[in-house]
């Protein structure tokens, strides 16, 4: 590969995109047939939200190529094609770029996954003969794949698989049987039971279930002194507050040995930390205080959420005995960094977003309504006071909108004037509270639009939740918000607000999509997988 093409590509990666460009359109000038150049640019006029430009250098490399500059065909100039014409809503010309990358590269999971969601798309809007069809294609791949012993593989296919179909017994089968051979019982036997619940009466199913759990039996009976001297140990300090990382212990759990810690003396802090060979301390806050005073026994890894980035803790701890700091979100990050630029150059910093679990949010493609959605706590940071003021605006534009919230208080100066101010501005009709809400995704059901007025967010779970089940999102511009949510969903002023509620456009498939392709739980646990991984079994990884 051409050197200065590598650099253009490092770059793009870093996000330095228009150092990147200048380097692409450099070589273009000395090589403008060149394929693999006009793709870059296309993928940098695609993250762009340039949809015309990147069509235009694709279809530029595409006719290149075709003319014998790369042999045989690069497939992921049809792979972007498609992607491409499958938000142009063009559908015909999508399915005809994903066939040919297919062809060109069969087993390529990302092009068969733009395939299956291309179909159900279609079957969404009244079509469903292709996605009946791509359904056993699909899974006659996935079978194909597990008797190749291609685990690895056919299990990420086999979750691309349960994206499109979460409540497909079939494909719920095949991914618990692929976990079982891949060593990952705990997900095995949830699926399994998901299957079996779902369909009892099949009886491949019912026999994968009693294989699976008398599995796990020998593994318990058999297997367990040998199983127990491999396991890794991670000890995880959380405090009271473990709602945002119940899921990675839970999967760590499957695979790790592991102990928590929420409260005890420094000197039981200390012991745990000789125990494990990591140490994870969740959030930034008295914990991560004592440990880092305190002789280093083992890795230490910290995860910062939002607030701790504003606090003094921050600045107490000694970043040179962490290993490695976890950052939500890329904003986040850069406002720790200022406020204390010394932490780059202490500890490695990493950005692993947070995830939805998108087999608990079901996505449902509802038409526009008059029903918005306020899903969280309300307290000074959520900017109550807007919210009242964006809701005044539009019900004096249609009284026929009401915002239900799901939440509760925090503070009780605010719920005095956001009770008074209801009352001042004749809002009772218009603004109805439910209380906390414990299973959101059934209170969603009827709600058409999702709000979040705060000043600043670390991800905004409330929002993201919503949007997994097809809810449109209305976004006040908080400081980082265009970092993690695409523009058009994001407004400034309360006019804004209302045109966007007020819009025709409305479109649930896109509004899941995003958080399938951003934010997806899968994603985080695959990317913490990759941290804990790299560091539990460094020894055995190749450069």
């Amino acid at each position: 590969m051409n050197p200065n093409l590598s650099e253009g590509e490092r770059l793009f990666q870093e996000g330095k995109i228009e150092d990147a460009k200048v380097i692409f359109h450099n070589l273009l000038q000395i090589t403008p047939d060149d394929p693999e150049i006009l793709s870059n640019l296309g993928v940098i006029a695609f993250s762009e939200k340039n949809v015309q430009e990147a069509e235009k250098y694709f279809l530029r490399a595409l006719e290149f190529e075709k003319a014998g500059t790369l042999n045989p065909i690069d497939s992921s100039i049809f792979h972007n094609l498609g992607i491409i014409y499958y938000i142009n809503n063009d559908f015909d010309k999508s399915e005809q770029n994903f066939g040919r990358a297919i062809e060109i590269e069969p087993d390529n999971i990302d092009v068969i996954y733009g395939l299956g969601k291309l179909y159900r798309k279609l079957a969404d809007n009244g079509s469903a003969q292709k996605i009946r069809e791509y359904r056993s294609k699909l899974l006659a791949i996935i079978e194909s794949l597990y008797k190749e012993n291609k685990m690895e593989k056919a299990h990420k296919l086999a979750e691309k698989g349960l994206n499109l179909f979460p409540q497909d017994a079939e494909f719920i089968n095949d991914y618990a049987v692929i976990c079982s051979k891949l060593d990952r019982p705990d997900e095995a036997q949830e699926k399994i039971a998901q299957a079996n619940k779902l369909s009892s009466k099949n009886t491949d199913i019912n026999d994968n279930y009693h294989i699976i759990f008398n599995d796990e039996i020998l593994r318990n009976t058999k297997q367990l002194t040998e199983i127990e001297s491999k396991r890794k140990k991670i000890a995880l300090f959380c405090g009271p507050d473990d709602k945002f990382i119940r899921h990675i212990i839970e999967r760590q759990a499957s695979k790790h040995e592991i102990k928590t810690f929420s409260n005890g003396s420094i000197q039981e802090m200390h012991n745990l930390m000789k125990w494990s060979d990591i140490s994870w301390f969740e959030w930034c806050d008295g914990l991560i205080l004592h440990a880092t005073k305190l002789p280093k026994e083992c890795r230490i890894i910290c995860r910062l959420h939002s607030y701790e980035a504003f606090g003094d803790i921050m600045k107490q701890v000694n970043w040179q005995v962490v290993d490695d700091l976890i950052f939500v979100a890329p904003h986040i990050r850069d406002i720790a960094i200022n406020q204390m630029p010394s932490i780059k150059n202490n500890t490695h910093l990493h950005v692993i977003p947070n995830g939805v679990n998108l087999q608990k949010y079901e996505f449902k493609d509802r038409k526009k309504g008059l029903n918005i959605a306020y899903v969280g706590y309300i307290n000074h940071k959520k900017n109550p006071s807007l919210l009242l003021q964006c809701m005044k605006h539009l019900i004096d534009i249609d009284n026929r909108f009401v915002l239900h919230i799901a939440g509760q208080h925090q503070e009780l100066r605010f719920k005095l004037y956001f009770d008074h101010m209801i009352k001042e501005m004749d809002l009772s009709k218009n603004i109805i509270s439910h209380g906390w809400i414990n299973d959101v995704n059934t209170w969603l059901e009827d709600k058409h639009f999702t709000i979040s007025t705060s000043v600043l967010e670390s991800f905004c779970h409330g929002i993201a939740d919503a949007m997994a089940c097809g809810l449109k999102p209305l976004i006040h511009n908080f400081v980082g918000a265009k970092e993690l949510y695409p523009e058009k969903y994001i407004f400034n002023t309360i006019k804004e607000f209302g045109d966007m509620v007020l819009s025709d456009e409305y479109k649930p498939i896109e509004y899941r999509e995003y958080i399938e392709n951003n934010y997806s739980q899968d994603n985080q646990l695959n990317e913490i997988d990759k941290l804990l991984n790299s560091t539990l079994y460094k020894e055995t990884l190749v450069a």
